[in-house]
C-alpha cells in the first residue's frame, strides 16, 4: 500500500508552507519512498530582505518552531 502524507501550515496574510512524503508500507515495516531533506533549515527560503525574515522570524516563534 502507498500512502501519501502531506501535512500544511498557512498562516492568513503571512503565507503557507506543504511537505509532503510518500511511503511504501510492506509486510516487514514501511520504506520512505520521498528523498528529500526534511530539516526546517533545508525547507526554509531564505529571503534577502530584512522585513521577510523578521516575518519568518515572528511566524515561527508563533507556531513554536526555533
Amino acid at each position: 500500500m502507498l500512502v501519501s502524507i502531506e501535512p500544511g501550515i498557512y498562516l492568513p496574510g503571512v503565507g503557507g508552507v506543504r511537505h509532503s512524503d510518500t511511503v511504501l508500507v510492506t509486510r516487514d515495516g514501511y520504506e520512505l519512498l520521498t528523498h528529500y531533506p526534511t530539516d526546517i533549515e533545508a525547507l526554509t527560503i531564505r529571503a534577502p530582505k530584512p522585513f521577510a525574515r523578521l516575518r519568518g522570524k515572528l511566524v515561527r516563534h508563533a507556531v513554536g518552531i526555533k
